[in-house]
């Protein structure tokens, strides 16, 4: 009995511990595989940030390109989506570095679907080019410039700003599983001198298994040629991945 516990307390003896911890670290990236597919519900939402009944839309994205070089950076994935509400067929590209997710044109989707703004621009699109949607290393509290730009329009330009803050991870359920995301707020601001503003935010949930997990694009307010304009809200969230 004395030779067993002389030899427990032998070896305890030669550890120790140096006050480091051991947790793997964060992941800095979320990783693409050609041919998955995330299966995502939007839906128009109001200005208490309810669903609006008859406007939900699923939408199919599937992994087309994995990895390539595109609009000027590299390791860029491309999805291709496409809607059950009839909508066109449209395409997202997420590029990575060092633990940052660019979404190309983030924050633009409802200034896109309204028709005055449109307007504007010929009745095409406006492009902002990459927005620095989330940082998977982000720390709660840390705050970032997502994109301050000169968007060209066919009748002259507006400035549009986007300034990012970290809120606390937080998790969501997707295929009956809680994930863990890190959750940013954006205040996405368009405007120019002689038209007026528009702003709005933006919460955002990106999740290293699977990307973007939730998208809220609050109601957006201002004045557009002196007259009170909103921009419709809506919610987009992550039902599945397969």
């Amino acid at each position: 009995m004395f030779s067993l516990l002389a030899t427990v307390l032998i070896a305890l003896a030669g550890c120790s511990y140096d006050g480091t911890s051991t947790m793997p670290p964060a992941p800095t990236k979320v990783t693409y595989t050609q041919g998955t597919t995330y299966t995502y519900y939007e839906t128009r939402i109001d200005s208490s940030d309810a669903p609006i009944q008859g406007t939900g839309d699923t939408i199919t994205s599937k992994v087309v390109i994995a990895d390539t070089s595109l609009l000027g950076k590299t390791h860029v994935t491309i999805l291709a989506n496409t809607h059950s509400n009839g909508a066109a067929n449209d395409t997202t590209y997420i590029a990575q570095d060092s633990g940052k997710f660019w979404h190309y044109n983030y924050g633009l989707e409802s200034y896109n679907t309204n028709a005055q703004i449109l307007s504007f621009n010929g009745g095409k699109p406006l492009v902002c080019g990459w927005v620095l949607q989330g940082k998977l290393d982000a720390q709660q509290g840390s705050v970032w410039e997502a994109i301050h730009a000169t968007v060209t329009l066919s009748f002259g330009s507006i400035d549009l700003k986007d300034d990012a803050q970290e809120a606390g991870d937080e998790q969501l359920t997707v295929n009956g599983a809680k994930v863990t995301t890190k959750h940013s707020i954006h205040q996405v601001t368009a405007s120019n001198a002689l038209l007026g503003s528009v702003s709005g935010p933006v919460d955002t949930y990106v999740a290293a298994d699977f990307g973007v997990v939730r998208n809220v694009v609050h109601l957006a307010k201002g004045t557009v040629n002196g007259g009170a304009i909103r921009l419709d809200g809506r919610q987009t969230i992550l039902l599945k991945k397969s």
